[in-house]
């Protein structure tokens, strides 16, 4: 489990200085979340390892293409597959849903990131932005991040602008090990599974 503070103006060489937190302070914080959700598997189960860790998830956030016809978009940052039925998830949760569309592209495919007018990465600067206004006691971001620094580094550099801390809970997990724990985590613990593979 990862969950990094970004704090501190960018150093020359792009890096942010950063200090971990200790996972017991941080699952003691019983922080407000807003969930990055994508539709997928990932993010749903990242929002049940904050709960599970105390956190208060407040809101959800999703970004998705400015074309409603396209189903996935060509991007870097963001899986917009399934993005129609995003707004399901608000209503079986009963939570407030923030959605932006995808206004940037990926201008720089760097692995380090700076604040680039146009990218697609500002545009979640402007989502989360938003969301801290209607709620300004937020204090964490949870994504589904498991093995993309690209996309987990863009995640903590907008955090780090917005003072934000970075939940990755399921950052480098074994991806077999971790599809397992869904399984039993979301299905019938008398429920049978023959043949299956993972």
């Amino acid at each position: 489990i990862t969950a990094m503070l970004r704090q501190g103006p960018l150093s020359q060489a792009g890096a942010f200085p950063a200090r971990s937190l200790c996972l017991s302070v941080l699952c003691s914080a019983n922080m407000k979340v807003v969930a990055l959700i994508s539709g997928g598997k990932d993010s749903s189960y990242a929002m049940m390892r904050c709960l599970d860790y105390g956190h208060e998830i407040v809101a959800l956030a999703n970004l998705r293409p400015c074309d409603d016809s396209v189903d996935e978009l060509d991007s870097f940052m963001y899986q917009t597959v399934g993005h129609h039925i995003i707004i399901a998830y608000s209503q079986c949760m009963g939570l407030p849903l923030f959605r932006r569309r995808i206004q940037g592209r990926s201008s720089t495919q760097e692995l380090r990131y700076t604040c680039t007018e146009g990218d697609e990465v500002e545009d979640l600067f402007v989502l989360l932005k938003e969301v801290q206004k209607h709620f300004p006691m937020l204090g964490g971001v949870s994504s589904g991040a498991i093995a993309s620094n690209y996309q987990r580094m863009r995640v903590e550099n907008v955090c780090s602008r917005l003072g934000l801390v970075s939940l990755a809970f399921l950052w480098k997990q074994e991806q077999t090990s971790l599809l397992q724990q869904m399984v039993i985590d979301w299905y019938p613990s008398g429920l049978q599974f023959e043949n299956l593979t993972l």
